[in-house]
């Protein structure tokens, strides 16, 4: 388990102090007497794999600056392991979807999916957005920053202050990525009734529209925030030689196993998950 040291209001550049854990035969011990973390894969077919929740993801960890004292900070890290299928060129696939085209509160829109241009170079894309109020956040890489039909480690913080001050920064295979970030709005729970379904793999609902064509291993959402400038940090979530870690406890969102064992062991409920042609991966990030 990991503490955090913070001050009254922020904890985005908090220094870690990590305790002891139990091990168990998932642990190995590496070369340089380190631990690494035998993660599990899944594999999406690109054509009709897709695991989905009757609750949404993304109000699991929205927020916005109601409430905020001044000089507060809040926000999101996200961690996941991909591995993008190459041959794919000019297309989105989603890796996470929650869409929905009418609500009380306007059209949702939250994505993390996999962009290919016309030459199958791919990059990583975060998306929220909310119509009725015009709140919309973007986080994109580069054409080229994702190595297709290979493991690549997703580090990704943002955060808002009350002045609604967005920040954000992008870790890819533990490499500071430069990135585009558009803010036009706060970081939103767009659904705070939790309604509309959530999807790993395909878009919308029902809808045979970009399809993931990859694996997926270890996907790790909650609201604190860490400067993932310090290295410390970052080794909560890879260690130095890009493998897996056993992640910090306690999130709000953590899908993880295997094939037979995909699960949700986040505190936030996703309600019982349906998987479709989901197979095992051919290897994982462990390898």
């Amino acid at each position: 388990m990991s503490l955090i040291l913070k001050s009254p209001d922020l904890k985005l550049f908090a220094p870690i102090i990590t305790g002891a854990s139990s091990l168990s035969s998932v642990f190995n011990l590496t070369a340089d007497g380190g631990l690494s973390f035998d993660a599990g894969a899944i594999d999406f077919n690109g054509t009709s794999s897709y695991v989905s929740y009757p609750n949404n993801l993304f109000g699991g960890w929205g927020w916005n600056t109601s409430g905020m004292t001044g000089g507060q900070t809040k926000g999101i890290t996200v961690s996941l392991w991909i591995k993008p299928a190459s041959g794919i060129t000019s297309d989105s696939r989603r890796i996470v979807s929650h869409f929905k085209s009418s609500t009380s509160y306007g059209k949702e829109d939250n994505n993390i999916l996999v962009t290919y241009d016309a030459s199958g170079n791919a990059r990583f894309t975060f998306s929220q957005q909310q119509n009725s109020s015009g709140n919309e956040v973007l986080v994109q890489s580069a054409f080229g920053d994702l190595t297709t039909d290979s493991w690549n480690h997703i580090l990704l913080r943002i955060s808002m202050n009350t002045s609604e001050q967005f920040t954000s920064q992008l870790y890819i295979n533990d490499s500071n990525i430069s990135h585009t970030a558009i803010p036009t709005g706060e970081l939103e729970s767009n659904s705070p009734d939790n309604d509309g379904t959530t999807w790993l793999g395909k878009f919308d609902e029902g809808v045979a529209l970009g399809y993931y064509d990859g694996c997926l291993s270890e996907l790790w959402i909650d609201d604190t925030i860490y400067d993932l400038s310090v290295q410390s940090n970052r080794r909560l979530f890879i260690d130095s030689s890009g493998k897996p870690v056993e992640l910090p406890t306690s999130p709000l969102i953590y899908l993880n196993g295997s094939s037979s064992t995909w699960t949700n062991s986040g505190t936030y409920s996703l309600g019982t998950q349906t998987l479709n042609n989901i197979t095992d991966c051919a290897d994982s990030p462990s390898d």
